[in-house]
């Protein structure tokens, strides 16, 4: 017990040959000395925390490390600058304690951020993951947006030259089927022969019929070439979409996506997280 009375009395920065010739004092400057202390723990541990997020980059080990180590030097700091505060304070002059004042709100920012990161970590971590997400859907769009245009473009051109292909096709088809229902008498002029009438329906089916070649040797090579490029594009699209999500992302963690006070809303004691953040 005297052990840690002598560190809180340090803590305090008391001198200690003086503070035990004073027994009315011993108390209060215990407090202040343990006010000093946890004061700089929990800058420590704060510390540590949002420096944790600062080195998301390194291994883990590596990061883990790092952040103690820079967090026991803030720690250490704000000890250091407490203490001397706190020391240098005399009755009657209200500077420093202004200046302490200013140094506690700070330090309450410190440690009021990364806990409050702490307690809604779950939201935080769901809106991280629709950001990661949402950042993935806009560069795969921005690389493959092109390439869709392109394939729309290339399913219009085979569909326009099919339809040529096809709506020739029709009219041959009703040629040839008027051309026969003036053979059997089954329509026209329902004369039954080889008569003038059939003559000119099989004229303009035959004639229908050699456009139709025509269109098929010109559209069919043209429709497989159209189809050869659509393949290719459709390969580079799925091709790019799986690079773009199997790339590696590690800015996602940082403490800048995670401190930022619009991102949590409390309504009617639910947390939300706005649309779009």
């Amino acid at each position: 017990m005297n052990k840690l009375r002598n560190f809180f009395w340090w803590c305090s920065g008391a001198n200690k040959s003086i503070l035990e010739k004073c027994p009315t004092e011993h108390e209060k400057y215990f407090g202040i000395g343990g006010t000093v202390f946890f004061t700089g723990l929990f800058a420590v541990i704060s510390g540590s925390y949002a420096l944790y997020f600062v080195f998301n980059d390194l291994y883990s080990m590596q990061r883990i490390i790092s952040s103690i180590l820079f967090g026991l030097i803030y720690g250490s700091m704000i000890f250091n600058l407490d203490r001397w505060i706190v020391s240098s304070m005399k009755k009657g002059k209200n500077r420093l304690a202004i200046i302490r004042l200013f140094l506690a709100a700070i330090i309450a920012f410190v440690i009021s951020k990364p806990l409050e990161l702490q307690i809604f970590h779950t939201s935080v971590e769901y809106e991280i993951e629709n950001m990661k997400q949402k950042d993935i859907k806009y560069k795969e769009d921005a690389l493959i947006n092109p390439l869709k245009n392109d394939i729309s473009e290339l399913e219009s051109q085979i569909s326009n030259l099919n339809k040529e292909i096809s709506e020739k096709a029709k009219v041959r088809d009703n040629l040839i089927s008027e051309a026969n229902g003036e053979w059997d008498a089954s329509k026209g002029t329902h004369v039954f022969g080889n008569g003038p009438v059939f003559k000119k329906k099989q004229s303009d089916a035959d004639r229908v019929q050699k456009e139709l070649d025509e269109i098929n040797a010109r559209n069919l090579p043209l429709i497989d070439k159209l189809q050869k490029e659509l393949i290719a594009k459709r390969d580079s699209v799925k091709s790019l979409s799986q690079s773009v999500k199997s790339k590696k992302r590690g800015n996602y963690d940082g403490l800048d996506k995670r401190i930022n006070p619009k991102r949590i809303f409390k309504v009617n004691n639910y947390v939300i997280l706005p649309e779009g953040y």
